[in-house]
């Protein structure tokens, strides 16, 4: 380690030598051709002081702290595997002591229990540390204030780097364009700029990716390539930013490379964290200590390891299975989880015949129709699973059903494959390899063959009390059904999984806020859609004249020649809803004079006209004597529309 720290120390004191040197002759020659020499005398001997002490010292001391860092951190991972080996050992010792010392006629499981709290508890005060930091915040700073050196005031304005989650930047024209074109951007645009700048934050993100997925440590080199990877593309950018926006765009990428380098910190110690690593492997080893406890035979003990490990797997299994077994079998025998639209007729359903808060709930939908969609189908999720199983006469929810015929479906797949590949003259080594392969290739099921040997011994096993008992544990074998439900996050992740197939784009229309009827991730070569507009008073637009809620139609508007004003433009205008497109250009809205708002929509104008006006700031509208007579059966039934289409 010594040898390696000295061979990059010197190798990075050789570069940085190397352009010390090339950049001092360089600057020598420049003043000493000068003409006027005598007049920038003491401007030289500045400058010759700056590029000691900051570029020359200050710099090649940091690249050779982060070689020795990154050698650290090498040697490190490197014994990170040796070390949980150490303790591995170190349990089975404690196990092996704790079975000579132990009095026969206590209970095996209270006094193993009772031990492993201890055994933990030391375990605990010496968890793998591993220095993953080097102090991001600061590297970042360090890396802003080097490639921004000519602009500090701009950084001097800022606060203090914050881990971000989401990198976001909305695009102020009077803040980031030059004075002469700021007209520019504000007649339209703005949009194009925006979409500039989110694929600039893309290009972070991308590149951080890249950098996870190449193993590649995230030091001060790799950030500041990242900073100039994402400058590089405003610069080469249509759209002229300036110097303000390059700054807050660096930040910004600032505080969401904190975010991933924390995560990514966090996640090491998780792993290396030995208490976390033995919590998933306290069955194993008590199986272990049974066995040696009630001095079981050496072959009778391996075959006790060894069940105990496959029933852990088999729970694994079925525990990473769960969320998708639940979402298929959910839209298999629900129709409200089939298509995006008859999740939004159920949800639409149930807030109409809602007891309390009905307006409220009616205002969610419309204003933030995702969030109101993925909180009435986490509501569906979990009565579904508590829900009774049409094919148990037993009376167990559909998730216990489910984890049952799962559960089933692998402890039969392992004993087929023992009772077909164990004989009495197996050697085990070529045996556990030969099981391994078949039992992995199913592709469910992950069994550590390393962790396996671990716990055996090379022998033949030529007892037939071992077969006996081995056969007989794999037959006996059981999960209960408390090991795979009661785990936390498989109800989120169900709640995922559907949220991902059924709510699709989330995009709302601009005039009427109705969802877009696409899939997600449709791309902007298809535009935004809707087939059934809503009422324009729902989208929060009134008639400038009389300043009444609008209740025409978004098709109606674009196929006629009203003009509408949108606080969301920015602009203060009136523009012709037939050119919509120029303002909205991801959507397209189909012109349609004679078409109608659903009755479900007129019903809930018709019933909720105060409330809308008072919510919009605008007066109540004239309703239509025809929408005042729908009834909510008409409204709730109008709502079969969605499922046809």
């Amino acid at each position: 380690v010594d040898e390696l720290e000295g061979i990059c120390t010197g190798e990075a004191c050789q570069i940085w030598n190397e352009w010390f040197h090339s950049t001092e002759e360089g600057m020598e020659e420049f003043f000493k051709g000068s003409e006027h020499k005598e007049y920038i005398s003491q401007w030289k001997c500045s400058t010759q002081t700056r590029l000691l002490t900051e570029f020359f010292t200050e710099q090649s001391q940091g690249a050779i702290n982060y070689c020795n860092k990154l050698v650290s951190n090498k040697c490190q991972r490197a014994t990170a595997e040796q070390i949980l080996q150490g303790h591995r050992k170190q349990i089975r010792d404690h196990v092996a002591k704790l079975v000579s010392e132990a009095d026969q006629g206590t209970g095996s499981e209270e006094l193993f229990d009772k031990k492993w709290s201890e055994w933990m508890q030391e375990l605990a005060q010496v968890q793998l540390e591993f220095d993953q930091s080097d102090n991001m915040q600061q590297m970042i700073d360090r890396s802003l204030k080097r490639i921004f050196h000519a602009y500090t005031r701009f950084l001097i304005e800022k606060p203090p780097l914050q881990s971000k989650q989401k990198a976001e930047l909305f695009v102020k024209p009077d803040r980031h364009f030059h004075k002469s074109d700021i007209p520019f951007i504000k007649k339209g645009h703005n949009p194009y700029a925006q979409d500039a700048s989110d694929k600039f934050l893309l290009t972070a993100k991308r590149y951080i990716d890249d950098c996870e997925k190449n193993l590649q440590h995230l030091g001060p080199n790799v950030i500041d390539q990242m900073f100039k990877k994402v400058l590089d593309a405003v610069k080469k950018c249509e759209v002229q930013f300036n110097t303000q926006y390059k700054v807050d765009l660096a930040f910004e990428v600032g505080q969401y490379a904190l975010y991933r380098l924390e995560s990514l910190a966090n996640e090491l110690r998780r792993k290396n964290d030995p208490v976390e690593y033995f919590k998933d492997r306290k069955e194993t080893f008590f199986a272990e200590f049974k066995a040696q406890y009630e001095q079981i035979a050496k072959h009778k003990q391996c075959a006790i390891v060894l069940v105990s490990l496959l029933k852990t797997s088999v729970i694994r299994a079925v525990s990473n299975s769960l969320p998708g077994l639940v979402a298929n079998e959910m839209k298999a025998t629900n129709d409200t989880f089939a298509t995006k639209f008859s999740l939004k007729t159920a949800v639409l359903t149930r807030i109409i015949i809602a007891e309390k808060k009905k307006f409220d709930l009616f205002l969610m939908y419309i204003n933030d129709t995702e969030s109101s969609l993925k909180d009435w189908l986490g509501l569906f999720v979990k009565e579904h699973c508590n829900g009774k199983s049409q094919y148990n006469a037993a009376g167990s929810t559909r998730v216990e059903s489910l984890v049952k015929n799962k559960l089933k479906d692998l402890i039969s797949y392992l004993q087929k494959e023992v009772q077909s590949t164990v004989t009495k003259e197996t050697v085990l080594e070529p045996w556990l390899k030969q099981f391994h392969k078949a039992v992995t290739s199913k592709g469910e099921i992950s069994l550590n063959l390393t962790e396996v040997l671990a716990h055996m011994t090379k022998h033949k096993l030529n007892d037939e009390e071992f077969m006996d008992e081995f056969l007989r544990g794999m037959k006996e074998i059981e999960v209960p059904l408390s090991a795979v439900i009661e785990k936390e996050g498989w109800r989120v992740e169900v709640e995922n999984v559907l949220s991902r197939d059924l709510i699709g784009c989330c995009a709302q229309c601009p005039f009427c806020k109705e969802q877009c009827d696409l899939g997600a991730g449709h791309g902007i070569k298809i535009k935004h859609s809707v087939q059934f507009h809503r009422p324009q008073c729902l989208g929060s637009f009134w008639l400038s004249g009389n300043h009444k809620m609008m209740l025409d139609l978004c098709t109606t508007s674009v196929s006629g020649l009203g003009e509408f004003k949108s606080s969301a433009l920015g602009d203060g205008k009136f523009h012709h809803y037939n050119k919509y497109y120029k303002y909205y250009p991801n959507w397209k809205i189909t012109p349609n004079a004679s078409a109608s708002a659903s009755l479900y929509w007129k019903w809930f104008v018709a019933n909720y006209t105060c409330e809308i006006a008072e919510k919009i700031g605008a007066k109540e509208a004239t309703i239509p004597s025809d929408w005042q007579e729908i009834t909510q059966e008409q409204a709730i039934e109008s709502l079969q529309t969605f499922s046809l289409y």
